[in-house]
């Protein structure tokens, strides 16, 4: 470490003094905690990242999977009477820990708080969409994404 002292008089005779620090090495070399990519390289995984009109749930236990399914049919209904993005389709696959990860394509593309608000909507893990939301509210590029295992 290396430093400096510095100071000077003030009205009334007062003497201040500053005196700084200047770390020699990082001060940390722990990766960002926001970083997905460096987050999921340590648990074994790859980041999937949304198309823009898709959405993304993460789907931990079987009452968020009851939900999603009642939320699925009820979308039929909800495209005939609302201005709502038409369901195309949804894949699933099976995350790190034995959960659901579902992807659900719509016709047209979605904003970031739109994306987060459907998919809180549709059942996903709710601490992952308030995460999701922090993101969005930090301006990150890309709030939602998913850890897939590596094969």
């Amino acid at each position: 470490m290396s430093g400096g002292i510095g100071g000077g008089f003030s009205p009334g005779g007062v003497i201040r003094l500053a005196v700084h620090t200047v770390p020699s090495e990082p001060v940390s070399a722990e990766p960002d905690p926001w970083d997905a990519e460096t987050v999921a390289e340590q648990r074994g995984c790859h980041v999937v990242y949304p198309d823009p009109d898709q959405v993304q749930l993460d789907i931990d236990t079987d009452e968020q999977y009851q939900v999603f399914l009642r939320r699925k049919q009820d979308w039929a209904s909800l495209e005939r009477h609302y201005d709502v993005p038409k369901w195309l389709g949804s894949a699933t696959t099976t995350s790190q820990n034995g959960n659901k990860h579902i992807t659900v394509t719509f016709d047209r593309n979605l904003d970031h708080r739109e994306r987060v608000l459907m998919q809180m909507a549709l059942g996903s893990d709710p601490i992952r969409e308030q995460l999701n939301y922090f993101r969005i509210l930090r301006g990150e590029e890309n709030p939602s994404r998913l850890f897939e295992p590596n094969e």
